[in-house]
């Protein structure tokens, strides 16, 4: 069975971001026929490092990240968030 490695940007506690990223590994296999291998590693230098080294398949970044992994590595993002600003108007 093929190995898909996913990493994730270190953003709480990495056993309570294990536990709740299972629902995601479970559906990633289910979708994909693969072997899903999450890490989270211990701060955002070494999910660069991840990356740039091929230690990884897919990660997850934030927009730092990102930009350091894009410049050293060369990554190009498959999806990413958009932020919806709402304004509001006040009337007299």
């Amino acid at each position: 069975q093929p190995v898909l490695r996913l990493a994730m940007i270190p953003t709480t506690d990495p056993g309570k971001f294990m536990r709740e990223s299972q629902p995601l590994v479970a559906y990633l296999e289910k979708e994909t026929g693969s072997r899903v291998e999450l890490v989270v590693p211990t701060n955002y230098a070494a999910v660069v490092e991840a990356v740039a080294n091929d230690q990884v398949d897919v990660a997850y970044l934030g927009g730092f990240t990102f930009v350091q992994a894009s410049k050293r590595a060369g990554v190009q993002p498959l999806v990413h968030s958009q932020r919806i600003h709402h304004t509001t108007r006040v009337s007299d």
